[in-house]
């Protein structure tokens, strides 16, 4: 009986290894809101403007900023959920369009490292409606709890996971 037990116990420890992240993201670390839905849905332009880019202990080798943001960019335009845009770059036209049918997304990444003192990263995304200036939707991820590494991962690949998932989550929130 106790061989069966331990059995059990393996296959349901590799499942929930499988669930919570060694396969992707996982849904513990990642989490989205909508907040305001009607504006939401008329959301097709987005100003990403520069990631506050802050770590808990200063011994934390991080990517440059100029670096964080460009895989942010690169990973929204790759998803085609919004047209990024430059407001200085608007014709009044595209300005008043922006107004009504944009919002400036504002992020947060954070370096910190985990129990065994491996590196990780959190990002929280927030889209702002440029009118009102309230935040309407927001994304975030966690790869302390939404990811797994057999190995420790690069301070790099950690930014692209962190990335990715609030990504993840956020296309997964705009589908529902």
């Amino acid at each position: 009986m106790t061989y069966i037990k331990l059995m059990v116990l393996s296959f349901a420890f590799t499942f929930l290894m499988i669930v919570s992240g060694c396969v992707g993201t996982s849904l513990m670390g990642s989490k989205s809101e909508i907040i305001d839905q009607q504006l939401v849905s008329k959301m097709k332009y987005v100003d990403i403007l520069p990631l506050v880019i802050k770590k808990e202990n200063n011994n934390i080798s991080i990517p440059e900023a100029d670096t964080i943001n460009t895989i942010l960019k690169r990973e929204l335009k790759s998803r085609n959920l919004f047209q990024i845009i430059n407001p200085k770059e608007l014709n009044d036209d595209l300005k008043d369009k922006f107004i009504v049918q944009g919002a400036f997304l504002l992020g947060e990444m954070t370096y910190f490292n985990g129990s065994f003192g491996e590196i990780n990263a959190k990002l929280m995304l927030k889209f702002v409606d440029p009118s009102t200036e309230k935040v309407i939707l927001f994304s975030s991820h966690d790869t302390y709890l939404g990811n797994s590494y057999f190995l420790p991962a690069s301070v790099e690949k950690i930014t692209e996971d962190a990335i990715k998932g609030a990504i993840d989550e956020l296309q997964n929130k705009l589908k529902k």
